[in-house]
């Protein structure tokens, strides 16, 4: 009896630990809304699914800090979306252009890869600011 104890404490501080990693269950939409706000005040976003959330969302992020939970099928969402990704790009551009500009050879392949796995990580679910 003893050993089944154990195993359960075990399992529970392995669900707490896992929840708090991938920023708590309390950071979860837990329903989606109709909110439209112009897409200048939008700072990022990411996409929640399960099972780490109990909802599909697209999570955008205000300048302000506000959090926004939409439905990934809704049109603004999309178009902020692709705002929100081609903003991305056009900063990356922006960064190697200046690179480029002040130094006499091209960035290094490493620097442009590194600045690609940032993006790639932005718009993969992971916490973005």
């Amino acid at each position: 009896m003893k050993g089944l104890t154990v195993i359960l404490l075990l399992l529970v501080a392995i669900m707490v630990s896992t929840a708090a990693v991938q920023g708590g269950i309390s950071s979860c939409c837990q329903r989606t809304s109709n909110t439209q706000i112009h897409r200048d005040l939008l700072k990022s976003y990411y996409i929640q699914q399960p099972p780490s959330c109990s909802i599909p969302a697209v999570v955008f992020t205000t300048i302000s800090g506000r959090r926004i939970c939409s439905d990934s099928s809704n049109t603004w969402t999309q178009t902020s979306m692709a705002y929100l990704d081609g903003k991305d790009w056009w900063n990356f551009k922006m960064l190697s252009e200046n690179l480029e500009y002040r130094s006499p050879s091209r960035p290094s392949e490493e620097l442009l890869q590194t600045a690609t796995t940032i993006m790639f990580y932005n718009r993969s679910g992971i916490h973005h600011n």
